[in-house]
């Protein structure tokens, strides 16, 4: 019974407190934090004096628990009209990105993470050069710097803040069709860093190149004609990146920031691939798909006449016609696909 009552009278304080006041009791939790020399106690306490100085909030009770496997997780609840927005870099390699493939300032839903490190004492050595870095670039300070598994494997590293960021942690998986060599990836980590990115890394990871940096740029949009872009050798990629460039520089307005041709992985051949800025909801071109044709060749010889059967038949003003292998055909046809503004 007298668990009952005091269960009852918490609930009624809870009530009368949010009637009068609409604040709320809320709770924020970290993974396991880097050992220091602090008692458990101590720690808890710390946690509680950072989360409010950097809050402003009031921390109702903050607690410090022993993970016997790998270490410390800390804990507190705070009161407050709505649950406090945090800033968040997630040292981690890959995610099911959101709808602008960016790692959002405020993670809720991280999808599919593969930790960077192979195990906590690798997390916790990466955590003060980490936080130094999350301070200088966002103007922040940490409130808690905490290991946790990757969803998919590897154990990643996360920061956390509050307020307004000066720069925020961005991640961007660029999918290329093909595989990504160093040089592309330096190519790329050199655009971001063109376009005012404080670039952590660019690194190759199969048909991916993974950008962890600071900062408001919101990336990089990939084409590749009829999704894959594919030919069977690197003398054919190099005839149409150039026949695809002209024309999608006349509507873009400049060069592609990246044009490159890439090996296939498996089944050989090249992929062309275009890198622009991202800008707005879309690339400001488009593809008309036209004639299918039984050989590269034939495909070729047959452009400026397939160029004219688009434009005539789609009403679209058709400024080239590349030559790629048809992705919707079982047999070895190319298509030769238009492309408009």
């Amino acid at each position: 019974m007298p668990i009952v009552r005091n269960s009852v009278l918490c609930f009624v304080g809870v009530l009368m407190a949010s009637s009068a006041s609409a604040e709320e009791f809320f709770r924020y939790a970290t993974g396991v934090v880097p050992p220091t020399s602090a008692t458990c106690e101590q720690e808890a306490a710390a946690f509680g004096a950072r989360f409010a100085a950097a809050t402003g909030l009031s921390v109702y009770a903050s607690s410090c628990a022993e993970d016997g496997f790998s270490g410390r997780k800390l804990e507190l609840t705070y009161i407050a009209e709505r649950a406090v927005q945090v800033v968040s870099a997630m040292r981690g390699r890959f995610w099911d990105a959101d709808e602008d493939d960016t790692m959002p300032a405020q993670i809720f839903d991280l999808g599919a993470l593969f930790g960077r490190y192979d195990q906590y004492a690798t997390c916790f050595s990466a955590a003060a050069a980490e936080v130094a870095r999350f301070e200088s670039e966002t103007g922040l300070d940490a409130v808690a710097a905490y290991c946790e598994p990757g969803t998919a494997g590897g154990i990643s590293l996360r920061i956390d803040g509050f307020g307004t960021p000066l720069r925020r942690y961005r991640q961007q998986d660029v999918e290329f069709r093909g595989e990504v060599d160093v040089e592309t990836a330096e190519r790329l980590a050199a655009v971001f860093a063109d376009n005012g990115a404080s670039i952590i890394e660019g690194e190759p990871w199969g048909p991916h190149a993974l950008i962890s940096y600071y900062g408001a740029f919101l990336g990089i949009s990939m084409f590749s004609p009829n999704y894959y872009g594919q030919v069977d050798d690197v003398s054919q990629c190099s005839q149409e990146l150039q026949v695809a460039q002209e024309a999608l520089s006349s509507m873009r307005g400049g060069q592609p920031l990246i044009a490159t041709c890439l090996q296939a992985s498996g089944s050989g051949g090249f992929h062309l691939n275009f890198a622009f800025l991202r800008e707005g909801s879309g690339l400001g071109f488009g593809e008309v798909r036209g004639p299918t044709f039984s050989s590269f060749s034939a495909c070729s010889a047959d452009r400026a006449r397939g160029v004219e059967a688009i434009r005539r038949i789609s009403g679209r003003d058709v400024r080239a016609g590349v030559c790629v292998r048809d992705r919707y055909d079982d047999s070895s046809a190319f298509v030769l696909i238009g492309l408009a503004p």
